[in-house]
């Protein structure tokens, strides 16, 4: 899965986005990880989670510079993998 299916899925998904709370799922992109953002409504940006493109883990946030620990990898956090398992 590549990080743009990714925020498609959780454009789609994410209680926040039904419910007003947030806008949008936005990404941006730094030296070494993809930014996954939430747009809340009143226009601030907060970030939601650190995405390694090279290997497609994801990571919390400890702040807006700084990774936190691995909560998943691209691949797996769906039900999904490329292997065909």
């Amino acid at each position: 899965m590549t990080i743009t299916e990714h925020v498609d899925k959780m454009r789609a998904t994410h209680h926040g986005i039904k419910s007003g709370t947030y806008r949008d799922v936005v990404t941006r992109t730094g030296r070494k990880y993809v930014k996954v953002c939430l747009v809340l409504s009143n226009g601030q940006i907060t970030i939601c989670q650190f995405v390694d493109p090279a290997t497609g883990d994801i990571y919390k946030p400890r702040s807006w510079k700084q990774r936190g620990r691995k909560i998943g990898n691209l691949n797996t956090i769906w039900g999904e993998n490329n292997y065909g398992l």
